[in-house]
């Protein structure tokens, strides 16, 4: 990258990079959590008032996935020195995961939901492809994956036990 990791000399640009990458990781690990907590914890009125604001924390993570794009663009200064890091692998996976991102942001709302009907909630799963390719970046940006790896961690355990309690045969 351009601008490196070191914080000496480097832009108010390149600074926010980092910020505005994780909160949009963070972001989005809080929204895929938010189902899977409800089925750990059913009862639980606080994970029933997130889920039905899921949509906003999901949009909130594009928005600082967009602004982290914008800002590794205005960084890189030139198309040129854009395009000669994007067969870096961990560069072409924050692509990927923008990319992926993008129609689920653009379908987030209740015009594009009924419009969509029954595929909207199809296209909704873009955001597991895209949540691998936010932590295959993640770890391939950074020197240490322990961040990257405690927080989906966390959310591929959450996903397990949903899994786990979906496939669960009915007793009778």
């Amino acid at each position: 990258m351009a601008s490196g990791h070191g914080g000496a000399g480097r832009s108010a640009t390149a600074l926010l990079l980092h910020p505005t990458g994780e909160l949009s990781a963070r972001l989005m690990v809080v929204t895929m959590a938010i189902s899977p907590m409800r089925h750990v914890l059913p009862g639980s009125d606080f994970w029933r008032w997130m889920r039905r604001r899921r949509r906003y924390f999901g949009v909130a993570a594009f928005g600082y996935a967009l602004l982290h794009t914008a800002l590794y663009l205005a960084d890189m200064g030139s198309p040129g020195a854009v395009m000669s890091e994007v067969a870096l692998s961990a560069i072409w996976t924050g692509w990927l995961a923008f990319l992926l991102l993008v129609p689920l942001a653009l379908t987030s709302n209740d015009a594009m939901l009924f419009r969509l009907g029954r595929y909207w909630r199809l296209l909704q799963r873009l955001t597991y492809p895209a949540a691998l390719a936010v932590l295959a970046h993640w770890l391939l940006i950074h020197d240490g994956a322990a961040a990257a790896l405690v927080h989906f961690g966390l959310l591929a355990a959450l996903q397990v036990l949903r899994l786990r309690n979906t496939l669960k045969p009915m007793e009778t």
